[in-house]
């Protein structure tokens, strides 16, 4: 689906040390290990990749890429021909715009570096309201209030607020702990519990992820 442009997305300013400089995530996953091998490789030769985290989803292997824009992404899909392995089910690549200030903010109450992370949660949901009311809501006044109450979160490294520049009514959240355990319980808090029954959004799903050789 072609991705719009909103005028409510900010110039991304990451000021904090433990979080790269970028403005998209990209989590590919896929059960052949020497595609993961490749795609891995090639993706960190590619000018614009801000960090890179090798991990893995049930039996299979994947990645998560942080880019430094969408020109440097569409290289990468074109390098490596990511479009048509996707298109032929050989892989599964989701990508989303990284929402600021919220994400900077997260990190920086978390206090944690990128590399204390071994557990990864990614959540996504679709809209019921419009995005534009979304994105003012973590883009704009609330943003720093939002930013710290998940940054404040037991283990957490990190959470990158998330919209899709696929589907245009699915937003979310990467959430990176420390380990496993910090995960398992923020998924039975209150504060979960809080996310996944708010009416501003329906369809939540989760996807649990280890990281591994990084």
């Amino acid at each position: 689906m072609h991705h719009n442009n909103f005028p409510l997305f900010p110039e991304p300013d990451f000021t904090m040390p433990s979080f790269p400089s970028a403005q998209i995530i990209q989590l590919i996953t896929h059960g052949d290990a020497a595609t993961a091998a490749r795609l891995n490789s090639e993706a960190a030769n590619t000018p614009g990749l801000t960090h890179q985290l090798r991990a893995t989803h049930d039996t299979n292997a994947g990645g998560i890429f942080l880019w430094s824009d969408a020109t440097v992404l569409n290289a990468f899909e074109e390098t490596t021909g990511l479009t048509q392995l996707a298109e032929s089910g050989n892989v599964q690549s989701r990508v989303f715009d990284i929402l600021q200030p919220t994400s900077s903010i997260a990190f920086d109450t978390a206090g944690e570096e990128l590399s204390a992370a071994t557990s990864i949660l990614l959540v996504n949901m679709h809209l019921r309201i419009p995005l534009e009311a979304f994105l003012a809501s973590v883009t704009g006044p609330d943003a720093e209030a939002t930013g710290k109450l998940f940054g404040a979160i037991p283990g957490l490294v990190g959470k990158v607020f998330l919209h899709s520049r696929q589907v245009d009514d699915i937003i979310g959240g990467c959430y990176l702990f420390t380990d496993d355990q910090s995960r398992s319980a923020y998924l039975a808090s209150d504060l979960f519990a809080a996310v996944g029954g708010d009416e501003n959004w329906e369809n939540l799903s989760t996807m649990k992820l280890s990281i591994a050789g990084n």
